[in-house]
């Protein structure tokens, strides 16, 4: 009796592509806002996936400002790693599987002062809001509860004047894809 091995993957890789017309994404977060969980809950489609169009419309925006579900940081300054990878240990002769992706979004905000209070008690509040941020061109939310973690300000030298960023950094852990 014959043993046969079916294997996963080896799916062709598409061509890549070159527009040197294209006018890429500049990239950055220019602004970030907090979703209350409930909130976004609410605009999520049956298969549980963020209803792209119901979250992209001003009433959608103004109905959670105004409700206090979404708390907006217009203008801030950061980055977005993309993600990095969580592995278990794998099977036969792989070493190691990925099984999800471990994100960290860095958001400077320029009011950091008045807002400690503010940034503390997201802190104490692990898993109640998702995150949204803009970069020049996209809008991003997060599919799953963030933990919110502040970190120790820095200073940095701008025009030759002292200003002070309090930074804090946005994580969560993903079993599946990007955000």
């Amino acid at each position: 009796m014959a043993i046969v091995y079916k294997t996963c993957g080896g799916a062709e890789i598409p061509a890549h592509l070159c527009d040197p017309c294209i006018n890429p994404e500049k990239g950055g977060v220019r602004g970030a806002a907090y979703i209350a969980v409930a909130y976004l809950e609410a605009a999520r489609t049956a298969a549980g996936l963020i209803d792209k169009a119901k979250v992209e419309t001003l009433e959608w925006w103004n109905t959670g400002i105004e409700s206090g579900s979404i708390i907006v940081i217009p203008t801030t300054r950061g980055t977005f790693d993309g993600g990095s990878p969580i592995t278990s240990p794998g099977y036969g002769d792989i070493k190691e599987i990925v099984t999800g992706k471990d994100f960290t979004l860095v958001v400077n905000d320029p009011n950091h002062a008045a807002n400690e209070p503010f940034y503390a008690a997201l802190a104490d509040a692990p898993g109640a809001y998702n995150i949204a941020w803009i970069t020049n061109g996209e809008l991003r939310i997060s599919d799953k509860p963030v933990k919110v973690d502040p970190v120790a300000r820095s200073r940095e030298r701008v025009a030759l004047r002292q200003r002070r960023d309090y930074g804090y950094v946005v994580t969560r852990q993903e079993n599946g894809t990007g955000v």
